[in-house]
């Protein structure tokens, strides 16, 4: 009789076993599949909240782009899409589309609001893809060891740890998500640049005008190309410091430049004192300004 107890406490025992190993499989089964679903060259939107802010991302082609490069908007602030950080995007949609959930931190919708999944202190990071597929993930608190973090896939009660993202890498506000890149135009696109000189007395006008075979002046008269090459090159690979975030406006325009491309698209920017040897310079529709050392302007400013 002890031996079948013994017999059956051993079989019970190992059905407990078995079954217990078989739902941690089942999780981590499950854990396997929790992916994005699609590679993170087929993310067609980015929708980012932070403690920050706000933002839309999408990948589309500008008039004054040679191929489609990753646009912020900040909806209820700033109207249309302008250039985002696009390295620091794509190094984020790699970590997120290839990120894989391996363990389970908790099942309980109770539990949310204590590790920040909750939608109210998380961030939370949407992906739609192709078909118009949508992931959306909560980020919430990192985990003790600092190299993972809570997470949930939204319309699912499973806490998830996830890892190898760099979480303060999605807390960044609108300024640093903004592109300090201004300009990339190469000079077989222009048609024509135009430099005003507000400033000089009385004020200038300097009119280039690219023929296709070389440059000439609003006269008619040959450019050398060499005069005018620290122009084309500063187009070709123009950048700013940083965003200005103390002036909302330019208090002393000093100088405007029109570049008229061939497609019929424009750049138009200002430009005046800040100071130092700093100036401010903002787009036509852009309402962000830029702080840029005068050395990088000087091309425009030098040129008789």
């Amino acid at each position: 009789m002890r031996k079948n107890i013994a017999i059956l406490l051993i079989v019970f025992f190992a059905c407990v076993t078995i079954l217990g190993l078989l739902k941690f499989l089942e999780k981590k089964r499950s854990a396997r599949e929790i992916m994005v679903g699609f590679g993170a060259e087929k993310v067609k939107t980015i929708e980012l909240r932070n403690s920050q802010g706000h933002y839309i991302f999408k990948k589309i082609k500008g008039p004054l782009d040679d191929e489609k490069v990753w646009k912020i908007s900040e909806p209820g602030k700033n109207k249309g899409y302008y250039n985002a950080d696009s390295k620091s995007i794509e190094g984020i949609l790699k970590a997120i589309t290839e990120m894989r959930f391996t363990d389970i931190a908790t099942e309980n919708p109770e539990k949310w609001k204590d590790v920040d999944v909750d939608g109210l202190k998380s961030i939370k990071f949407v992906l739609t893809g192709p078909d118009n597929k949508v992931f959306a993930i909560y980020i919430g608190k990192q985990w003790l060891d600092l190299e993972r973090f809570y997470s949930r896939i939204s319309g699912k009660p499973q806490v998830w740890f996830g890892g190898n993202l760099n979480v303060d890498s999605l807390k960044k506000s609108y300024d640093v998500w903004r592109s300090k890149t201004l300009l990339k135009i190469e000079e077989g696109n222009i048609r024509k640049i135009i430099i005003i000189k507000i400033a000089a007395r009385p004020s200038k006008i300097i009119t280039l005008i690219n023929t296709g075979s070389n440059w000439e002046n609003a006269s008619g008269s040959a450019i050398t190309r060499e005069d005018i090459k620290p122009i084309l090159d500063k187009l070709k690979d123009f950048s700013a410091s940083e965003i200005s975030l103390a002036e909302k406006s330019i208090k002393n325009i000093q100088y405007r430049v029109l570049v008229e491309l061939k497609n019929g698209s424009n750049a138009e920017f200002l430009f005046g004192r800040w100071f130092q040897n700093y100036l401010l310079i903002g787009f036509k529709d852009d309402p962000t300004l830029f702080v840029i050392d005068e050395k990088q302007l000087k091309p425009f400013i030098e040129y008789q």
